[in-house]
C-alpha cells in the first residue's frame, strides 16, 4: 500500500511540474530575449533580471509558458547587458523567411519600454546559421 501511495504522488508531482511554467510578465525587468518562428511554431529564450535562463518553444496554443533551464554567470549577464546596450536603433518591421526562421531580438527594459530588433532568417530554431555579429554572439550566450 506504501508503495502505491509513494508511485501516486511521486507521479502527481512530475506531471505538475511538466504541465506548470511561468508566464513572461511575471518575470523581472530587465529582460532579454531572442526568438525565432515560421508561422505559428517557434521557440523563445528569455534571460531575466537575475539571470534565470527560460525557454518555450513548439507551436501556438494560446498561452506563452516559459521553463526554467538553469542561470547565467553574472558575467554572461553583464556581457548580455553590455550587447544589448550596443545595437543600433530597434527595427520591429516583421521579416518573411521562406524557409527557416525568422529571428527576434527583445529587451524589455520596463513593462513601458520594450525594443525589438528583427534579424535575418536561420536554418531552424536554435540555429544561430546566418545570424551577423553582434546577434551571432548574443544568440550564443542564450544557447548556455
Amino acid at each position: 500500500m506504501f508503495r502505491v501511495l509513494f508511485l501516486v504522488i511521486c507521479t502527481s508531482l512530475i506531471l505538475t511540474s511538466c504541465s506548470t511554467g511561468v508566464s513572461p510578465d511575471s518575470l523581472l525587468n530587465p529582460s532579454f530575449s531572442w526568438s525565432a518562428g515560421n508561422g505559428l511554431c517557434g521557440f523563445v529564450r528569455t534571460v531575466d533580471a537575475t539571470g534565470d535562463l527560460w525557454d518555450n518553444k513548439g507551436c501556438e496554443d494560446g498561452s506563452l509558458k516559459l521553463h526554467k533551464l538553469g542561470r547565467l554567470s553574472q558575467e554572461k549577464l553583464d556581457d548580455l547587458t553590455q550587447y544589448f546596450e550596443s545595437l543600433s536603433e530597434p527595427n520591429s518591421e516583421a521579416l518573411a523567411c521562406e524557409a527557416g526562421a525568422a529571428n527576434r531580438f527583445v529587451w524589455q527594459e520596463s513593462a513601458a519600454v520594450v525594443k525589438v530588433w528583427q534579424v535575418g532568417c536561420s536554418a531552424g530554431f536554435y540555429s544561430t546559421d546566418g545570424l551577423p555579429e553582434p546577434y551571432l554572439s548574443i544568440a550564443k550566450i542564450f544557447l548556455l
